[in-house]
């Protein structure tokens, strides 16, 4: 293809690959490669066991919790080490590796910033407490100095990509990012079911899916449900994701543990409302895939989830923790003729909008408009 782009595409892989970033890296390379001419660096997996091996000053003065600072310093080293030869006009990357060269274009793809996880911390320890364990035990000399080396990066790269709404008017209102640098492309939906048909639903049947529990708010959900068993509905609750049964001998409530994308697929193709109110949510990913499966959907007003939900018309936000308020919306969900109705007409628009190969579009024009402009000053 005449003038492709060729982009320089540097991921850090997961040991099986497609399940990298819950499948992100995966999805998003192989939609690319359909679009621009893609030159693979995989950035070598500086492990624990790696690091922990090494001699490293930075490491022992910030602590073993050091915001993967030591790691993307051995995979900076790497990089030199093989003599990274960046022959490509562009790079496509997901953290701050490798640093901004001269004569090439850098462009990050993003969920979730240093700078929001800074602010959580410092003016809302409460929700802070949800983003993580992991976030919980870096000290604050590790925050300030990834916070610097991101700022940096955000300030000589060429574009920032983000998966929510939410993120890219943080990053131009909150961060002070210029709005031309900042792009919205969305993510892609890395589960769907093998077809949609409303009659091999339940018209009873809630669904919750996330590994940790109590930040994606199924104790909420729990609570909600159990009140709608209270008052004599004849309702059910399926729950996937956590390792362990977080409800064992609960009247109505299924627990399915974790399960693989196809066996979610299938769950939102049987089930007839979504419900996860996420305490904190970068994303969400999980939100399109069951709105591709023509579910109502049941989220907080917060993050990305008031971008996916459309209140009233394909299911319900919740602004708050009140059991009373979320278990309404839950009957509302499951209940409405309209609300179920706009769910399932939108699907197909969902399943296009959502899709990885979507993205790589919205990703390469954004890429190639910019290149253009260069050639035409």
């Amino acid at each position: 293809m005449e003038n492709q782009i060729e982009l320089m595409y540097c991921a850090e892989w997961a040991k099986d690959r497609e399940r990298s970033w819950s499948g992100t890296t995966y999805g998003l390379r192989q939609a690319l490669c359909k679009h621009v001419l893609l030159h693979d660096f995989d950035l070598p997996d500086c492990s624990e066991s790696f690091l922990l091996r090494l001699n490293n000053k930075l490491r022992s003065c910030l602590g073993i919790r050091d915001f993967d600072l030591s790691k993307m310093r051995a995979q900076q080293s790497e990089c030199k080490r093989h003599s990274l030869d960046l022959k490509t006009a562009a790079v496509f990357q997901f953290s701050e590796i490798p640093l901004v060269g001269k004569g090439e274009d850098h462009y990050i793809y993003q969920d979730l910033p240093v700078e929001w996880l800074w602010h959580c911390k410092n003016d809302n320890p409460e929700l802070f407490k949800y983003t993580g364990s992991y976030y919980q035990n870096i000290s604050t000399k590790a925050f300030k100095a990834r916070l610097k080396l991101q700022r940096q990066f955000y300030n000589e790269c060429r574009g920032v990509f983000t998966m929510g709404k939410w993120l890219a008017k943080y990053l131009v209102c909150e961060c002070g990012l210029p709005i031309e640098k900042v792009h919205h492309v969305g993510g892609g939906i890395n589960s769907s079911p093998r077809c949609i048909d409303p009659l091999s639903r339940h018209q009873n049947t809630f669904l919750f899916a996330g590994r940790d529990f109590e930040r994606k708010g199924g104790d909420l959900v729990l609570e909600a449900f159990a009140k709608l068993i209270e008052a004599g509905n004849d309702y059910r609750l399926i729950i996937a994701g956590p390792e362990g049964n977080p409800a064992p001998g609960a009247r109505g409530v299924q627990f399915v543990g974790d399960v693989d994308n196809e066996c979610l697929g299938n769950l939102m193709a049987t089930s007839d409302v979504f419900v996860m109110p996420s305490r904190f949510e970068a994303y969400g990913l999980v939100f399109p895939e069951a709105m591709a499966a023509g579910l109502p959907c049941i989220g907080t007003d917060k993050f990305e989830m008031p971008y996916f939900i459309e209140d009233g018309v394909n299911g319900r936000t919740v602004g708050s923790e009140s059991i009373e308020e979320l278990s309404l919306a839950m009957q509302d969900c499951l209940l409405s003729d309209s609300i179920r109705e706009q769910a399932m007409k939108r699907s197909s628009e969902v399943q296009k909008e959502y899709s990885w190969d979507s993205v790589a579009k919205r990703i390469e024009h954004v890429i190639n408009e910019d290149l253009h402009s260069d050639t035409t000053n």
